[in-house]
Formats: C-alpha cells, sequence, structure tokens
C-alpha cells in the first residue's frame, strides 16, 4: 500500500480526515470514528442530518471556495442526547 499510496497522494500522511455524505448513515459513521463530517443534502434530508447533529451541510459541491472552507473548520458530528449510546460521551 505505502508506494501506491505514495504515488496517488504524494505523502504518507494527513493532517485532517473529513467524511462527506449525504445520509444519516454517513454521519454516524463519521461520529463513531470521531473524524469531521460535512453533509450533502438538500430539504428533509438536509433537516435530518442537521437533527442528528451535522454541523455544515451544503446544498452541493458546485461552490468551490465555501466547500473548501467547510472542509477546513468539519467538526466531529455532535452527539444528540437521546442518541448517546451507553459508555460513549464527548
Amino acid at each position: 500500500y505505502t508506494t501506491l499510496f505514495r504515488s496517488r497522494y504524494h505523502t504518507l500522511s494527513w493532517d485532517k480526515i473529513v467524511y462527506v455524505g449525504d445520509g444519516l448513515w454517513d454521519l454516524r459513521a463519521a461520529r463513531r470514528l470521531r473524524i469531521g463530517f460535512v453533509g450533502i443534502a438538500r430539504n428533509e434530508r438536509r433537516n435530518a442530518l442537521l437533527k442528528e447533529g451535522a454541523m455544515t451541510v451544503l446544498n452541493d459541491f458546485t461552490n468551490l471556495p465555501v466547500l473548501h472552507s467547510a472542509l477546513e473548520v468539519a467538526a466531529v458530528p455532535a452527539w444528540i442526547s437521546s442518541l448517546v449510546p451507553t459508555g460513549i460521551s464527548d
């Protein structure tokens, strides 16, 4: 993997990993992994991501400066008090 990794990305490490997704399963995976999350959704799906704890949900990828800013400040989705599993806290 190291040679492929190096040739494709020209690095051996990153400063930050951000999960970009459009579903609740994506948000929940990012939360469980404790990595930043940026949602891409509209209407009801957007509302569901925000209600579930997403800090940032964009409509789409078309505005690259906005997307870049969102990736820079992406946060781990918050645990909603009714969703906190036993034995897990932030």
